[in-house]
């Protein structure tokens, strides 16, 4: 049975919804941090943070985790993609990420409205 995604351009659309979702967490996070009493609790962000600054650090991890999900996903099609349909491997490469960057959204959000 083949997933029929001919509206998704073949699951292409993956990754303007994985950067908008990437964008979306740095940008809550550097929002919610600008508020007292708030903390990153991710130590690696956190002594990132310290280190380099917290606007250069957000945008720097955002780059970075963006360009190893793509690639990684892209490199799983290209040796997987013959045997398994593609749109299925963007599916499995991007889905947990973009559900993931969500998620973090919403806990800044909840932390924002509560803070």
């Amino acid at each position: 049975m083949r997933l029929d995604v001919d509206w998704l351009d073949n699951g292409r659309s993956c990754v303007p919804a994985l950067v908008f979702a990437r964008t979306a967490d740095a940008t809550t996070t550097f929002y919610g941090l600008t508020i007292p009493g708030v903390v990153e609790l991710n130590p690696f962000v956190a002594a990132a943070m310290a280190s380099f600054g917290r606007p250069t650090s957000l945008f720097v991890l955002t780059v970075l985790t963006l360009g190893l999900v793509i690639a990684s996903t892209e490199t799983m099609i290209h040796y997987f993609g013959s045997r398994v349909d593609t749109a299925r491997l963007r599916y499995i490469g991007y889905g947990p990420h973009i559900i993931i960057a969500l998620f973090a959204v919403l806990n800044n959000l909840v932390v924002i409205a509560h803070a």
